[in-house]
């Protein structure tokens, strides 16, 4: 029996073990399903909240950009500021769903959703702060309502009553502020927008909005960084209560020089409340030059102008021998004065330079349409020869002496000026691509004689300034220099290749220069005669040389050091027709070994002002591992000791490798 009562006993606790594991098994399902409940339901509702809150802000940021429409830019804040309400109510709405952030599919499209909303404050704060600017603008002037009513919308400047445009004026420059704080909101939300690019598993629709967005988001910030400088020294670039003369030099590149293009018309623009009181052009040859050689002026020329040119002074023409625009545009101001003095002529107060070459006439031509000039239609293909041609030769046929020749250059000026003036609101944002595109190129530079003022330039990027590569950072930049060879370069075609190579420790640099020359002989076109001077980082040793085949002579380059790098020199002819190519090799400084060894490599490429854009190939051999870079390679090229890039020199621009 004792036995029989051990066996039931067993059987009863394990039976009861069974039970109390149903029990857990059904306590863990039912839990399991209330978990789910609320997290579902949590979801629901987070979403839910999300959805309807966005929706409404949608309809205040539609609201507030129909009102914008109409100059109603109080209304439009008063909209503006209900949206980001909306959205900081759906992100909080969006945090009842932050369990369903792990979860596999859900979680990237309710992260990216979370960090969009932030993307969507960042850039509401930073309209609410271009509202402001807008609000301030508008209460200068008592008449944009009706310009709206009369214009369909349009604002024209000039109608703008002169007393009101001096207060207009007055508002954009105490603007700068709220540009700036945009900038930096916008900027924020740029950084939040990288965070959603970089989550896994989006859906491809969030994918397209995001893009869209990233695309609205740069070029808003290419916008307000025009707006910034422009605000900030508006004082000297409009002549606010009292008129400002500015230095303008026509910059023709198909005779390239350092600085841009040779000098052959200048300008002495105006400016005084917003509006242009006078233009003056002229020919340096004849209005500045020709005088002071009479005059007996004296000023040394650089070497290579006395040597290739054959002039023993410094000419106005010829100032813009530097690549960097300050140094010329000072160079300029400091000839142009010295030879008016010298022929006993009063010196204009200038308070700075602005260069600019064919390409920015062109593209603007591009943007306001053809102009008539005596006759002759200028467009956006032939202004560029056919100006050439008629200040060069066909001048009596337009009615003008020899002496009068270059009075077409104003003229062109002057009535694109006018046309841009009548341009249309609506094709403001066309026309500040177009100048934010040549200023990045180099075909626009301005240069200011205050210091605070050209501080404001040169952060903004519209200086076309050298900066001085780092220590231990490398260097290249082709500047050449059109001596003598007409308008040839409307017919050149170069390419840079660039490699770097490790031997018995040190490391050496090759660069290839293709010089094309397509043209053929005409009144505008030569052979190419061109000093060439190569840029390398400081303490670079040339160790070898060739040109079109041929080896040249070491002793025959000229060695200087300019805007903190290494130079070297030559003069070179190419037919037409030919195909050359200028080889350098260097020993690059010691202080680029040592930064390899730390770990990085920078490379600063620098674009000649004036210049077409033209092919760049990289590559450099290490011998050692590359772990990142930028800009990247094709993905082929991953993971090895060379880096390798394909690109064109279209700006300044720099390669980051980190080993």
């Amino acid at each position: 029996m004792m036995y029989n009562v051990g066996m039931e006993d067993n059987l009863f606790i394990k039976t009861t073990k069974e039970r109390k594991r149903k029990n857990w098994k059904k306590i863990a399902v039912i839990v399991f399903v209330i978990v789910v409940f609320i997290v579902s339901a949590s979801v629901v509702i987070g979403v839910s909240g999300f959805y309807n809150h966005m929706r409404a802000a949608e309809i205040y940021f539609s609201s507030a950009k129909e009102e914008a429409g109409k100059f109603n830019f109080e209304q439009a804040q008063e909209d503006v500021i209900k949206m980001s309400a909306e959205i900081e109510a759906a992100k909080n709405d969006l945090k009842y769903a932050k369990l369903a952030f792990i979860t596999p599919y859900l979680g990237p499209q309710l992260r990216a959703a979370d960090h969009m909303a932030t993307v969507a404050i960042d850039s509401a704060q930073a309209v609410d702060s271009l509202l402001s600017a807008a609000v301030k603008i508008k209460k200068a002037i008592a008449d944009i309502p009706a310009l709206e009513d009369s214009n369909n919308g349009e604002i024209d400047l000039e109608e703008i009553a002169d007393n009101n445009r001096v207060y207009f004026l007055q508002a954009l420059a105490s603007s700068a502020d709220n540009f700036i704080t945009a900038k930096a909101e916008l900027d924020l939300a740029a950084n939040e927008l990288e965070k959603v690019k970089n989550i896994n598993g989006i859906n491809g629709n969030i994918e397209i909005l995001i893009n869209s967005v990233d695309k609205y988001l740069q070029s808003t910030i290419k916008t307000i960084d025009f707006l910034i400088p422009i605000s900030q020294t508006l004082a000297d670039l409009s002549g606010i209560n009292e008129p400002k003369q500015w230095l303008v030099l026509f910059l023709n590149n198909t005779e390239l020089r350092p600085g841009g293009g040779f000098i052959g018309v200048y300008g002495i623009l105006q400016v005084e409340n917003g509006q242009i009181k006078d233009f003056y052009t002229d020919d340096s040859y004849l209005s500045v030059d020709e005088p002071a050689i009479e005059a007996n002026y004296q000023m040394e020329p650089p070497g290579p102008l006395k040597k290739y040119l054959g002039v023993n002074n410094w000419y106005f023409r010829d100032a813009n021998w530097s690549p960097d625009f300050a140094e010329s545009a000072q160079n300029s101001v400091e000839l142009y004065q010295q030879e008016l003095r010298a022929v006993g002529k009063p010196a204009p107060d200038i308070v700075g330079v602005i260069g600019i070459t064919p390409d920015l006439v062109e593209d603007i031509l591009d943007l306001v349409g053809p102009v008539n000039i005596r006759g002759i239609e200028f467009d956006s293909e032939n202004v560029t020869e056919l100006l050439e041609y008629y200040v060069e030769y066909g001048f009596e046929d337009l009615g003008l002496s020899r002496s009068e020749r270059k009075v077409t250059v104003g003229e062109l000026a002057e009535t694109v000026l006018g046309k841009l003036a009548d341009l249309p609101f609506s094709q403001w944002s066309a026309l500040l691509s177009v100048l934010q595109n040549n200023i990045a190129q180099k075909h626009i530079m301005i240069y200011a004689l205050d210091s605070e003022v050209e501080n404001i330039f040169v952060e903004q990027g519209w200086g076309a300034r050298i900066e001085t590569p780092a220590e231990g950072g490398d260097a290249l930049m082709l500047v050449d220099a059109n001596l003598g060879a007409l308008k040839t370069d409307h017919a050149m075609e170069r390419k840079i290749d660039y490699k770097i190579s490790k031997k018995n420790g040190k490391y050496y640099a090759t660069a290839t220069i293709t010089y094309q020359h397509n043209g053929e002989s005409d009144w505008r076109t030569s052979r190419y005669q061109t000093y060439a001077r190569w840029y390398a980082p400081m303490g670079s040793y040339l160790v070898s040389a060739s040109f079109a085949g041929q080896e040249v002579d070491l002793s025959s380059f000229d060695y200087n050091s300019d805007l903190g790098m290494a130079v070297f020199g030559h003069y070179f002819t190419v037919s037409i027709g030919q195909t050359a190519q200028l080889v350098l090799t260097y020993e690059l400084p010691d202080n680029i070994s040592q930064s390899v060894l730390a770990g990085y490599y920078n490379l600063n490429i620098y674009k000649q002002p004036g210049t077409d854009n033209y092919p760049l190939t990289l590559n450099l051999d290490f011998d050692k591992r590359i772990t990142a870079a930028y800009p990247s390679e094709e993905r082929e090229n991953y993971g090895d000791d060379i880096y390798v890039w394909r690109g064109e020199i279209d700006r300044d621009s720099r390669v980051q490798i980190s080993f």
